[in-house]
């Protein structure tokens, strides 16, 4: 299981995109890290990522070296 790290204006959808190519796996994401859905953790958390779901998608991310941020 891969653990990443919150940065600074990411929220746990920003998250789900980046890590797992989908946003529905926000709530996989949630469950396997007992998060609250409606408070982000905080800056520094390590998130652990269940699975990837569009490995097509985390690599455009990747091979840009492009993090999602919605601030």
């Amino acid at each position: 299981m891969k653990i990443v790290i919150l940065e600074e204006g990411q929220n746990l959808n920003d998250i789900a995109i980046q890590e797992t190519g989908s946003h529905e796996s926000v709530f996989e994401i949630a469950l396997e890290n007992n998060f609250d859905l409606g408070h982000d953790p905080p800056v520094g958390t390590p998130i652990k990522i269940p699975r990837i779901q569009k490995p097509e998608i985390v690599n455009y991310y990747k091979e840009r070296n492009i993090k999602v941020v919605s601030e």
